[in-house]
């Protein structure tokens, strides 16, 4: 079956906004106001003949920069409490220093069984292919038209979803750059039809650009558990050059619902994102090539975290190289204009170095990103009587 390309115009949804996401700088709260971890988004799908709900999560500071995000796209993401919530604080989690920011996208069920299983009960063909094009056709463009996103998708199949997600990768693998699914193989009737997708589709290609990650917990049904070694070794054996995977059977944890794997599958994709410790003092060369490498690696431009630029800004303030530490803190406030990182930093070293006005121009600058920085206002005041 053939898909449109990636890229392909949006003309088919429309959309109402139902809410908004938390922007910098934070505001007091009041009694009794919602805790918002996103908005709502509906589309209407014309393949599906039905309307869709989307949950989109932006990341923090998002409308203060004009880089991309790369989008995690989560089935089963109308359990809030559950998937959406989850990946929101896993991301966050490792989004300090260990991965980048992204946008998190979750899509809710209506008849997933239908939606997620190439196969029904009889062995004929279900709805996957059509919820597929829905993806690829509908949801995809639509996010893409409407949020600031880079060009790399992962995929996020819990339940269900890791099946719908191993056979995406069989049938149209470039639609997303990274898969992390829960156990693909607890319906039955897919089981030996999906191994047999894998190898088939392994077998004929040289090179795939794409990682894998699949676990299931070891209390699962015996016989969908039979299956997660064979998928282990289709893949070991036909792997193609730059295919990155990890099939994994994990220890139950106790919880009602499997866990989605998400952060040890986050942890395979970006395993290189953290910049190496232990280096020294580098510059901000050093550091703009090792981000162009990773760029070239994932396909998109990846943006140089603002935590990367502070903490070596320190590592050669601390050696010495205190113009390096500047210009290094200067690609900090120009990336990211609204994290405090950089405009506290460039105002304490003016201010060791005795040049007030400077210091006071930065410290103005930590008040315009957060106006209740009491240690800022108090440091202005110290050096208006200190200059006078």
């Amino acid at each position: 079956m053939s898909y449109p390309t990636r890229r392909r115009p949006v003309w088919i949804v429309t959309a109402i906004f139902l809410g908004a996401t938390t922007a910098l700088p934070a505001v007091a709260q009041e009694d009794q106001e919602d805790i918002v971890i996103g908005h709502y988004r509906k589309i209407h799908s014309r393949i599906l003949d039905e309307g869709r709900t989307l949950l989109v999560n932006l990341p923090r500071g998002y409308d203060e920069t004009a880089i991309g995000y790369p989008v995690i796209y989560i089935l089963y993401g109308g359990q809030v409490r559950n998937y959406f919530a989850e990946a929101l604080y896993i991301t966050t989690l490792l989004g300090t220093t260990r991965m980048p920011p992204v946008i998190l996208v979750g899509i809710t069920n209506t008849e997933r069984y239908r939606d997620y299983l190439p196969l029904d009960r009889e062995g004929n063909p279900a709805g996957a292919d059509r919820f597929l094009r829905f993806m690829v056709e509908e949801a995809m463009p639509f996010v893409e038209a409407n949020y600031r996103t880079a060009d790399f998708r992962i995929l996020v199949g819990p339940q269900a979803g890791g099946t719908f997600g191993l056979y995406t990768l069989t049938e149209r693998p470039e639609t997303f750059d990274a898969y992390i699914l829960n156990n693909p193989f607890r319906y039955l009737v897919q089981r030996d039809y999906l191994i047999e997708k894998v190898e088939t589709f392994l077998a004929g290609r040289e090179t795939l650009k794409v990682f894998l990650y699949v676990n299931a917990e070891d209390s699962d049904f015996p016989e969908a558990l039979e299956y997660m070694p064979r998928l282990e070794e289709v893949v070991s054996a036909k792997a193609p050059a730059e295919f990155e995977w990890k099939i994994e059977v994990v220890e139950e944890n106790g919880d009602f619902l499997q866990p989605s794997g998400l952060r040890e599958g986050l942890t395979l994709v970006f395993s290189p994102y953290e910049f190496p410790a232990g280096v020294g003092s580098v510059s901000l060369a050093d550091i703009e090539a090792y981000y162009t490498e990773l760029s070239e690696r994932y396909g998109y431009e990846v943006a140089i975290p603002d935590m990367v630029l502070a903490m070596q800004s320190d590592n050669l303030a601390q050696a010495g190289r205190v113009e390096e530490a500047i210009e290094m803190l200067e690609r900090l406030v120009e990336l990211y204009p609204h994290s405090l990182n950089g405009w506290w930093r460039l105002a304490g070293i003016y201010r060791e170095r005795g040049e007030i006005d400077r210091a006071l121009h930065y410290y103005r600058k930590c008040l315009e990103v957060d106006p209740d920085m009491v240690y800022a206002q108090q440091m202005i005041e110290r050096l208006e009587r200190e200059r006078d």
